[in-house]
């Protein structure tokens, strides 16, 4: 026995996404806390000669760490309640994006911002605030006091505070490129979900459900009669290729497993043989479009009196018989009295919703009150001309007392399926652009402030014969040098998001390393672009510049 809680049963994997992306918001939030307290300290330091008028006018120490705490608190408290404001504005935005039924698995029937969604992110907002506000304070304030004399634009900056604005840029294009690398794999995953081939066709088959009543088909015979029956009305139906029903939808509406034993090998209570298990009529393979690979699927004449028949996948041939061949073995239900069944097919494994890799196939027409027989999912593969009213007036035709619910075509069930995938790379990939932006502009700060900070420096090496060019090629070069700091940092970072993806996410892989080379190129970009402007301006800094000293 099992236990788990009531929200993990009601959820399900249902929280995979909202988890990974939980991940991205924190390190989003990091990134945008780093662009905060490398703007604070850049601001600071230009206010370095006001803060010590003020002490040299009597300001303790506390009161000037009150100030500017207190200034940064209003700060995040505008942009906090602005940040609250425009996610109303775009709330309608949100509705697209969010998959209907991760909204109702999680009970949010209308993505809005509520009360204490807002509380929330403005008690986070303060809680930044307070963090890099007190610490951007602490250094300001235990900074040795700069000479009242010393203009704000008369030196190159303080050597300690100019490797801690670097640091905070580093950090910034780390976790921008932690951010890129959660989104290429998600991504990746997605388009992997997206493109692979499940083992049967989608394209045309729609499907609808009914659940049989135990009063009025409790016996073998009037369940024949009725699929039967099914088969043939639905069939005759213009523009119908085939109509199987099963008692599985491979992508929804159960996970049926099954005890099996193999013939010759000695089952094993406590480690028993797991697989899929699912009853079909002959034409399902059709329907589907799933080709038998080895032997022969089931026939019209395999009912209660035939031989008893099954058909394997290829994961159960390839697990349970390796190197043999699978068809004319005998396997059977692990349960006393359950009789022997021959193989007489195989056909490829086919993606399906549930925990189990192999599964097998019986015939239905032989066993039509097994387990799970009353839940039938009927599979009409058809022309694009095919109505499904027409199909249900079908089903209804034949008995008009049958429940017919979730009808539906494999094509929508398929991108229902991987919608919450969708959502987590669509959603990872704007963060990744926000993180991305947001690194971009704090180079952009620290370089043009430093090229402010660096006039006189930038106008002796002109008087000293430096060319504008050699002025740009050194302000690039700071830049790709901090990048190629910001990706070694932000590499091992990457892979261990990476890794904790990969338990969040099942089937999610590792990010390739042309992947990882990529992204390198495209923060080296970022960097070029964003040391443009300051490199421009620095290169129009004239000589005359020294004689400021």
């Amino acid at each position: 026995m099992q236990a788990e809680s009531l929200r993990s049963s009601i959820v399900g994997d249902d929280a995979r996404t909202l988890n990974a992306l939980l991940v991205g918001v924190v390190f989003l939030l990091l990134l945008a806390c780093v662009n905060v307290a490398n703007l604070l300290a850049a601001r600071l330091f230009a206010r370095g000669r006001e803060l010590t008028i003020r002490a040299a006018l009597g300001a303790g120490r506390p009161r000037l760490l009150r100030q500017i705490i207190t200034e940064t608190l209003i700060l995040f408290a505008a942009g906090g309640a602005a940040g609250v404001l425009l996610a109303l504005w775009l709330s309608p935005v949100f509705a697209t994006l969010i998959p209907l039924t991760l909204r109702n698995q999680l009970a949010m029937p209308r993505p809005v911002i509520g009360s204490l969604v807002g509380i929330l992110a403005m008690l986070l907002s303060l809680f930044a605030a307070l963090l890099v506000g007190t610490a951007a304070a602490i250094r300001s304030s235990s900074r040795r006091a700069q000479p009242i004399i010393q203009g704000a634009r008369g030196g190159s900056g303080n050597r300690s505070d100019r490797r801690a604005q670097n640091a905070l840029v580093v950090a910034q294009l780390a976790f921008a490129m932690v951010l890129l690398v959660g989104a290429g794999a998600l991504i990746g995953h997605f388009r992997t979900l997206q493109t692979r081939h499940l083992g049967y066709r989608t394209e045309g088959v729609t499907t609808l459900q009914i659940t049989l009543q135990q009063d009025r088909y409790a016996e073998a015979d009037a369940r024949l009669r009725l699929v039967r029956a099914l088969q043939e009305t639905v069939g005759a139906l213009p523009g119908v290729q085939a109509v199987g029903i099963t008692t599985v939808n491979p992508l929804c509406c159960g996970d049926w497993g099954a005890r099996i034993e193999l013939e010759g090998r000695p089952a094993d209570p406590d480690a028993p043989v797991m697989i899929h298990h699912a009853y079909v009529t002959p034409a399902y393979f059709d329907a589907m479009a799933i080709l038998v690979v080895r032997g022969a699927g089931f026939r019209e004449t395999d009912g209660p009196d035939a031989p008893l028949t099954v058909v394997v996948d290829t994961a159960v041939a390839a697990r349970y018989f390796p190197g043999e061949d699978a068809i004319g073995k005998r396997v059977r239900l692990m349960s006393t009295g359950s009789p022997w069944r021959t193989i007489t097919g195989i056909v490829p494994r086919v993606h399906r919703e549930g925990d189990y890799t192999e599964g097998w196939y019986l015939p239905y027409y032989q066993e039509p009150t097994g387990r799970s027989t009353e839940n039938l999912h009927i599979m009409v593969r058809a022309s694009s001309g095919v109505d499904l009213a027409a199909i249900q007036a079908a089903v209804a035709s034949t008995d008009g007392s049958l429940a017919v619910h979730g009808v539906s075509r494999l094509d929508d069930l398929r991108r229902e399926g991987i919608s919450q995938d969708r959502f987590g790379a669509l959603t990872s990939a704007l963060f990744a652009t926000f993180g991305l932006v947001l690194a971009g502009f704090g180079l952009y700060g620290l370089l043009s402030y430093g090229v402010q900070l660096r006039a006189i420096e930038i106008g002796t090496r002109k008087a000293l014969g430096a060319t504008g060019s050699i002025v740009v090629w050194l302000i690039l070069t700071q830049a790709l040098r901090l990048t190629t700091l910001g990706v070694a940092v932000g590499l091992p970072l990457s892979i261990a998001l990476n890794h904790v993806l990969r338990v969040m996410v099942p089937g999610l892989g590792w990010v390739p390393g042309e992947v990882f080379a990529g992204l390198t190129l495209l923060l080296a970009i970022i960097a070029i672009l964003s040391a443009t402007l300051p490199a421009a301006r620095a290169s129009g800094i004239p000589a005359a510049t020294v004689l400021r000293c």
